[in-house]
């Protein structure tokens, strides 16, 4: 009898393209050796964080200091026409074609703003 695949599976959005979102199953262990994490020491972890080129910087009390809440604007619906291959091209990537087109918008709106204070 053939042993069962241990490699995660990917899943596919709207029929299209395999995405890179790994999908684990009820049961399924993950690869993370938890021992090995409980043994290590902070400085060890500091050490990993500062070689990771991807990492956030750390919150401290000097970025507390600076923090301002922002809170943002709520979005009103509207109904919008748009012309059949603008909108698939929005839609293409999958979800999210709304806050793709809002961010399109939003561009264009700051970029006609500072072009019309250049102006003055």
């Amino acid at each position: 009898m053939k042993k069962p695949s241990r490699r995660p599976q990917t899943r596919k959005r709207s029929g299209k393209v395999a995405d890179d979102t790994v999908v684990y199953r009820p049961g399924m262990s993950d690869r993370t050796n938890w021992n090995a994490v409980k043994r290590m020491t902070d400085a060890e972890i500091d050490l990993q964080i500062a070689a990771d080129p991807d990492v956030a910087p750390a919150f401290d009390e000097s970025w507390m200091a600076d923090a301002e809440l922002v809170v943002p604007a709520t979005k009103e619906g509207v109904y919008l026409r748009l012309d059949p291959d603008v909108l698939a091209f929005f839609r293409a990537p999958g979800r999210g074609y709304q806050t793709r087109i809002n961010t399109v918008l939003k561009s264009y709106v700051r970029a006609h703003r500072r072009s019309r204070k250049a102006s003055r």
